[in-house]
């Protein structure tokens, strides 16, 4: 007669680690291939597109495709880094979870410093609120057609 499989106990905790591990490389295999997916689809649509709309969506495509990989070196790889130690009974495992737990904390900071000083408005804006603060000249900008390059307007204090 076999013995029944019973989860209870430490064997509870390695079927959530091995769980959680293979969510990881099967959602890691599932963003290689939606950020492959989307370039192509970008790159077959780009005869449609002006240049500038091209290459805005570009931008965009590359800003979301730097948010990922950011989530996942700080999120997933300290996490998976935590459980690696876990299972192979790492003598400093309660150190590397509280450095992997601070790492993780800091990924909506540095994700949203990220977005301010790539996304080309944002990062002008923080441009002219800087140079507001230090008392130097501050660019106007008057018009946000996306058909035609912004008009710059610079203004004297």
């Amino acid at each position: 007669m076999p013995y029944p499989i019973m989860f209870d106990g430490p064997q509870i905790y390695y079927v959530a680690v091995y769980s959680i591990l293979a969510f990881s490389c099967v959602l890691s295999i599932i963003v290689i291939f939606s950020i492959t997916h989307t370039y192509r689809v970008l790159r077959a649509n780009k005869n449609i597109f002006s240049k500038r709309t091209y290459t805005l969506y570009r931008t965009l495509i590359n800003a979301l495709v730097i948010e990922m990989l950011l989530s996942g070196a700080m999120v997933m790889a300290p996490l998976v880094v935590t459980i690696t130690c876990f299972l192979l009974d790492f003598d400093f495992t309660s150190i590397i979870a509280m450095l992997s737990l601070l790492i993780a904390s800091l990924f909506p900071t540095v994700l949203h410093l990220l977005t301010l000083f790539y996304v080309a408005p944002y990062k002008r804006a923080i441009i002219r609120i800087y140079k507001g603060l230090r008392g130097m000249p501050v660019e106007a900008m008057t018009t946000y057609d996306l058909t035609k390059a912004p008009v710059v307007k610079h203004t004297k204090k």
